[in-house]
């Protein structure tokens, strides 16, 4: 009676080979060291141990369980839904719902169990409607999920019963790390996690490497340490911020270091490297929205001024990246929420209305954006900002000139460029140069001062190693060089800069290179690399919504069309488009084609004046999207005759013969009769023709030549 149990069944287990099962071991792992004990002395004995987290014992074999995968758990769904209703089923209309049942509950069985008991009362679609919650307390999803089979223990006859058992045997630091974990919309690092929740990095790792061995937090192995939560365990932990009184002092952490993170990416895409500050935001985009989202809908004017600050450090990944709509929609609703505030803080108005003057200018809207940013001029003259009164002056000289008010637009180019050496700006210095050379060229005539403005716009980028800013400068240049007929410079640019921007994913200006490549390539009668440049540039301009561009390619395939003797298509987008594009090159992307101005009359002479008005007539009544698919139909139909030529090309006249007998379905040794050439031969020249179709067999040989016509399917 006086000794201790350990010993006791140590005796016992002695020279016994015996299986040890110890269910929910979370509760007692502080013990693990007794198992080792006990597995030291008595080898013979094997344990299976089921817990929250490993012991961390030498010679442990972890076995962690995962989630299950869609399939599983819809058949989970099922069978747990038709204990309870029989007639209850996955039909097309209600699978695709209960899959995304399923994927909003993680794979989690528990989750699931205790959802598909829920459909005595809802349908599929009522309960993914309840878990689409915006994790408010009194969380729909966690109080959806209750009413567990009664002969389970109470912890587990609820989801959230569930998750709180794991949550009590926490620590304190590892309960606020969750907590604050909560706070971000996808996958966090490190340091966003421990400034979020104000824990300092030496005494909060051990911690979250707690969570993760709990399983409450996920690592998501990626080459940048990177961690996630379950969006059940999200739930529970944002209710538990909020009910210790926390959760917006963690709203406003994630504001302010997303916003620091934001001013830091601008700072570097300006003046280092862009490539690492533009992965970053790629990285941290979902967090940086959620932290946007809060920013807007505090009533703290400190908070909401640290969102605008956040929105003017997203300025240069949104317009890169092109996500307009997504800068749209925010800008906008600043603008709104200022207005209503009436909060008379300069600064903030100014950046407000800078950042809806370079959203209107990216959308073509430039007497609008003249008007915004004349505003954001006026609110940073209050502030006393030089730095960015003079980037206000360089955008509003741009827009200026873009609507005809060259002399005013001279004025604010002089007053900005002044202003930015002044205090040591270069980015604005660069932006000024650039536009300048523009200007000179377009406005001016004056080519020369045109080239040095970029030549010493390219130097200073090139010099900070400013992939981007390189790109748009020698893409200016290359316009300049298309419109003088200097082809061969152009396209040597041209080539630079689509490889350059293709590298570095800057979909935008791939679509103006790839676009004005065409036109120099059409000017090179090279028809085939037109036709594949300006199918990609039209892609890319739909994909990142650059409508404007999309109405100066058709223009440009109307030239291409007309360059290959195709006049009635080219009848038809030139009448689409005649009254839809600018005709100043300012207000233009891409230079006007060679022989634009002589079409309508070449076309009639071509066409006939019945023939040419038909068409013409045909293009202005058309849609938007018709027109779109017309003209990819057009060039498709032209790359795939161009590449089947180009393969026939490769075919020997006995082997295109041999081709066709095939594909009417003859043996080798008919082929051989036919052709009167022995069987070997005949079998060699059906390899050849396998290897330079680049199919697999002779049904796919006989396949390409019918549908390339070459020859008609007997019967």
């Amino acid at each position: 009676p006086k000794r201790e149990i350990k010993d006791t069944l140590t005796d016992f287990l002695t020279n016994r080979s015996i299986l040890f099962v110890l269910d929910n071991f979370e509760q007692l792992v502080g013990g693990a060291p007794i198992i080792a004990d006990f597995l030291i002395s008595n080898p013979h004995i094997c344990m299976l141990v089921t817990s929250r987290e490993a012991l961390r014992l030498r010679g442990e074999q972890v076995v962690a369980i995962s989630a299950l995968s869609n399939e599983d758990a819809m058949q989970l769904f099922l069978q747990r839904a038709q204990s309870l209703n029989p007639a209850f089923q996955l039909t097309s209309e209600n699978s695709a719902i209960v899959s995304n049942l399923c994927e909003k509950l993680d794979g989690y069985p528990l989750a699931i169990e205790l959802a598909a008991m829920r459909t005595k009362m809802f349908s599929p679609q009522a309960l993914l409607a309840r878990f689409q919650s915006d994790l408010g307390t009194g969380s729909p999803l966690l109080a959806t999920l209750t009413s567990g089979s009664r002969d389970l223990p109470p912890r587990q006859q609820t989801l959230r019963n569930t998750i709180a058992w794991s949550y009590s045997l926490l620590s304190d630091v590892e309960q606020k790390l969750l907590r604050a974990a909560a706070v971000f919309r996808s996958g966090f690092g490190i340091e966003s996690l421990f400034s979020v929740a104000g824990v300092p990095e030496e005494e909060a790792l051990e911690s979250l490497a707690s969570l993760v061995d709990k399983h409450l937090v996920q690592s998501m192995q990626a080459e940048i340490p990177r961690f996630m939560m379950l969006e059940t365990i999200r739930e529970f932990a944002r209710e538990q911020g909020q009910f210790a009184k926390e959760w917006d002092g963690l709203t406003s952490a994630l504001i302010i270091y997303y916003r620091n993170m934001t001013c830091s990416a601008a700072s570097e895409i300006e003046n280092e490297d862009a490539t690492a500050a533009m992965a970053r935001i790629d990285l941290e985009h979902d967090n940086l929205i959620a932290a946007l989202d809060e920013a807007l809908a505090s009533l703290d004017a400190d908070l909401f001024s640290a969102g605008i600050d956040l929105m003017d450090g997203m300025e240069h990944y949104w317009f890169r990246r092109c996500y307009f709509s997504e800068a749209g929609k925010y800008i906008d609703r600043a603008m709104q929420l200022e207005d209503q505030r009436g909060q008379g803080n300069a600064r903030v108005s100014a950046m407000i209305h800078g950042l809806k003057g370079s959203l209107l200018w990216a959308r073509y809207d430039f007497a609008d954006a003249v008007e915004a940013h004349k505003k954001s001029l006026l609110f940073f003259e209050q502030t006393g900002d030089e730095v960015r009164i003079g980037r206000a002056m360089i955008n509003l000289a741009v827009n200026l000139d873009s609507i005809g008010e060259i002399e005013q637009g001279g004025v604010f180019y002089e007053k900005g460029l002044a202003l930015s050496q002044q205090a040591g700006d270069f980015w604005n210095e660069f932006r000024a140069a650039n536009n300048m050379g523009t200007r000179y060229h377009h406005l001016l005539n004056e080519n020369d001062r045109a080239l040095t403005c970029w030549q010493f716009a390219f130097g200073a980028a090139e010099h900070l190693g400013k992939h981007y800013e390189c790109a748009v400068v020698r893409f200016n240049m290359a316009c300049m060089f298309y419109d003088t007929r200097e082809f061969k410079r152009a396209g040597s640019l041209l080539t630079w800069v689509i490889q350059t921007v293709r590298e570095k994913q800057f979909p935008q200006v791939l679509a103006f290179a790839c676009g004005l490549q065409t036109m120099v390539l059409v000017q090179q009668q090279d028809f085939p690399s037109a036709i594949s440049l300006f199918l990609e540039a039209l892609q890319i301009s739909r994909d990142v919504g650059e409508r404007a561009l999309i109405l100066e390619l058709f223009e440009c395939g109307a030239g291409l069309c007309m360059a290959q003797k195709k006049y009635e298509p080219a009848a038809i987008l030139l009448g689409a488009v005649e009254d839809m594009n600018p005709k100043t090159p300012m207000a233009r992307t891409l230079p006007m084609w060679h022989g634009r101005e002589q079409a309508f009359d070449r076309l009639r002479s071509e066409l006939g004046n019945t023939a040419f008005q038909k068409a013409w007539e045909r293009g202005w009544d058309i849609n938007f999207d018709d027109l779109f698919n017309f003209i990819i139909a057009q060039f498709r139909m032209a790359e795939k005759a161009q590449v089947s030529a180009s393969v026939l090309s490769t075919l020997t006249a006995r082997e295109l013969d041999t081709l066709k007998l095939l594909a009417q379905g003859k043996s080798n040794e008919e082929i051989s009769l036919e052709l009167v050439i022995v069987q070997k031969t005949v079998e060699k020249h059906v390899a050849n023709i396998l290897r330079k179709l680049g199919v697999k067999n002779r049904t796919e040989a006989a396949a390409w030549s019918i549908e390339k016509g070459l020859t008609e399917q007997t019967k």
